[in-house]
């Protein structure tokens, strides 16, 4: 068995708002202006934005490393879709993601 492991060392998290912003409307009221922005698919664009620019580094690290753990099975498919195009068959067993 291999254990692979990717280390990012720089990710521009405003270029994943999209991605992020129904993780970040989980943690936030839905109701009352917040629900409004939410709504809204360029307020709530730039409210994320706005929330990842004054989010601490490990915070955001967390909501990435949720995203991407919730996502393993695409991603596990895409990889082996990935090495299957380049003559590689390999079928993975597991993809996680831990803040360290």
């Amino acid at each position: 068995m291999i254990e692979l492991t990717i280390k990012v060392d720089h990710i521009d998290y405003n270029d994943l708002a999209e991605l992020l912003l129904p993780m970040l409307s989980d943690q936030l009221p839905k109701d009352g202006l917040m629900g409004r922005l939410l709504r809204n698919p360029e307020k709530a664009q730039g409210l994320v934005n706005e929330l990842l620019n004054k989010m601490p580094q490990s915070k955001k690290d967390e909501l990435l490393v949720k995203y991407i753990n919730q996502n393993s099975g695409k991603a596990m498919a895409k990889l082996e879709d990935m090495a299957a195009k380049n003559g590689v068959s390999m079928k993975l067993r597991d993809v996680r993601a831990k803040t360290l």
